[in-house]
């Protein structure tokens, strides 16, 4: 098997294994958030390489794609800069119901942010056999924070971050 075949058929079980892990057209919200389009490469991570885990997938909606400049990629560029515990929080009162990250994107290979992520989520993340491509299912710390807080509270939260743009809609709706 080629290198390139061998690399598409990882990547596309290791989605198979995300898409099952969530219920149908969950969101994820993919890291490192990148420009789009002309973005850019970051590290071994080519500008558009955030397309794969969308086009092996037909469940879930994934963040990358929104136009630089417009209020959801300026969201997600924002969101993505937050200490990484608010920036879990913030994305779970979003919607998110899971975090996809590529090492290849980052010069560290991702080790600061996974621990964190990891931390944050007090929870280990599903790995890709090519050990890249790692998942966070935020199922679990979505229960966890709304046993947290009274039903208001949750409200109040989920309203203040949705607010912040009018974008559920359309993600909600397949438009972007």
């Amino acid at each position: 098997m080629t290198n390139i075949k061998k690399q598409f058929v990882n990547e596309q079980r290791f989605i198979q294994r995300v898409d099952a892990a969530l219920p149908e057209n969950s969101m994820i919200f993919q890291l490192p958030y990148m420009v789009f389009p002309e973005g850019g490469k970051r590290a071994q991570f080519g500008d558009y390489d955030h397309f794969k885990a969308a086009l092996h997938s037909r469940r879930q909606r994934w963040s990358f794609g929104s136009m630089k400049g417009r209020e959801v990629a300026v969201w997600q560029q924002a969101v993505s800069a937050l200490p990484v515990e608010k920036m879990v929080e913030e994305l779970v009162f979003m919607g998110f119901r899971g975090i996809y990250l590529c090492r290849s994107a980052y010069r560290d290979h991702a080790k600061e942010i996974e621990a964190l992520l990891t931390l944050a989520i007090d929870s280990p993340p599903m790995l890709s056999e090519s050990n890249n491509e790692l998942f966070w299912n935020l199922e679990p710390y979505v229960a966890h924070l709304k046993s947290s807080q009274t039903d208001v509270e949750w409200n109040q939260n989920t309203q203040r971050v949705q607010q912040q743009i009018e974008w559920t809609k359309r993600i909600k709706s397949g438009k972007q």
